[in-house]
């Protein structure tokens, strides 16, 4: 148990480490930070004291530009862009209905196809998930304008090459290792585990030779 909470640990600290570094990128890219930033702005230096109450003045001048924001800051704001998105419940459900408008799917239906119940809970079927909702679309479509930083990322990881395949099982499933036999990563089904928020989940069961793990997803039970 020791070495699964390590794991999922590491997969964590992965993933946090990842996620800033591309949200601090984006940050500096958005405000074009550069060296000469500073060299545009005016020397305060020069600026003459004025105690003249009849001087009209206007707003303040504030000189807050993104090269003089503080690492401390930036890693503080992405974290809690992660932890909003790692909390963020998607109605598969109604994604589902949406998509498969025209189709003459409705809720009832696509509940039945979507969740499972196993020992008395109810759980998402994964293999019904990625049969039945385009995540990839809803992602583009939805998830990645709330969550920019975590869509800059998954594209990031996806072409990137792993350091070794025990990171690449970690970070494709954020946490949760699949399989020890499980040695490279398929893009789409890494993706769709990455979507699925795989990296917020507690292992609860682990079969290690036999490839199967219960976990829980959204606060529902997945096998």
């Amino acid at each position: 148990m020791t070495e699964e909470k390590g794991a999922i640990e590491e997969g964590r600290m992965l993933l946090r480490s990842a996620h800033s570094a591309v949200f601090e990128a984006m940050y500096a890219a958005a405000h074009e930070v550069h060296e000469s930033a500073r060299e545009k702005s005016p020397n305060l230096d020069l600026v003459p004291s004025m105690d003249d109450d009849d001087m009209l003045c206007g707003a303040p001048l504030t000189l807050e530009d993104a090269d003089r924001r503080s690492l401390s800051f930036l890693l503080k704001e992405a974290d809690e862009v992660l932890d909003r998105w790692l909390i963020h419940i998607v109605p598969w459900v109604q994604v589902a209905v949406q998509q498969a408008d025209g189709k003459g799917m409705n809720a009832e239906a696509i509940t039945g196809l979507l969740l499972v119940r196993r020992n008395g809970t109810v759980r998402w079927s994964l293999q019904g998930l990625f049969k039945h909702v385009d995540v990839g679309w809803w992602f583009q479509e939805n998830g990645a304008k709330q969550f920019s930083s975590v869509a800059a990322l998954a594209r990031v990881w996806l072409g990137r090459v792993s350091l070794n395949a025990f990171q690449e099982r970690v970070f494709s499933t954020g946490g949760l290792i699949v399989s020890s036999r499980h040695t490279s990563t398929d893009n789409e089904r890494a993706e769709m585990q990455v979507l699925l928020k795989q990296n917020r989940s507690e292992i609860k069961r682990m079969e290690p030779h036999g490839g199967s793990s219960v976990v829980l997803i959204d606060n529902v039970q997945v096998s």
